[in-house]
């Protein structure tokens, strides 16, 4: 496999040695740098190889993790950013999925989790949800943003109707119902948008 370089940057000298921890147990990948803020973050970066950045969202200012995001994306676009964080509400996700991120990570996860994302997001096309953070935080906030910003994930007009049916709760035959179609056609689309957005959707 081949060998991915990670930073962490996270206010918390604790977090940022667990993770040393996890990573270092594997031959796979290689710990460029740390930070305890976006501005060292930014500094250091183009000083080292990285594919993958590891950020919290809040540093000093709050949210400051999102803008640091977007100049990675905009500047380093060869780097994946995985937000890192105890945040787990619809807003942070989606604002995540907005900056560019490539990955939204709860604390609370396992390691073998952490290293399962990381492969992926080197690995595959889309945003990816660690399994701690509950799956309807993303289609709930995702039903909350303008069709346009559905479609930076090549989601169909339809698709987008039954993630707002999703988000609202209904079921494969209340959404069918609503939309004039068959059920089978809904877990249909629910299997294509589970593709699309890497998600587990009942």
């Amino acid at each position: 496999m081949k060998q991915i370089h990670v930073f962490f940057a996270d206010p918390s000298f604790i977090c940022r040695e667990g993770l040393k921890q996890v990573f270092n147990l594997h031959d796979w990948v290689r710990i460029s740098g740390e930070a305890s803020d976006t501005v060292q973050l930014l500094q250091q970066l183009p000083q080292v190889k990285c594919d993958v950045v590891f950020t919290e969202i809040d540093f000093e200012q709050k949210g400051e993790g999102f803008q640091a995001c977007r100049e990675i994306t905009e500047h380093f676009p060869g780097v994946q950013v995985v937000f890192f964080s105890h945040h787990k509400d619809n807003c942070s996700v989606v604002n995540a999925i907005s900056a560019g991120a490539r990955a939204y990570i709860g604390k609370d996860s396992t390691p073998d989790d952490i290293l399962d994302q990381v492969k992926a997001v080197c690995k595959g096309r889309g945003f990816f949800l660690g399994s701690t953070i509950p799956k309807n935080v993303l289609t709930e906030g995702l039903a909350q943003q303008e069709g346009a910003k559905l479609r930076l994930f090549q989601l169909t007009e339809r698709e987008i109707e039954i993630i707002r049916c999703l988000a609202k709760g209904l079921s494969s035959k209340q959404t069918a119902d609503k939309l004039c179609i068959n059920a089978s056609t809904v877990d249909s689309h629910k299997e294509h948008i589970k593709e699309k957005l890497h998600l587990k959707i009942g």
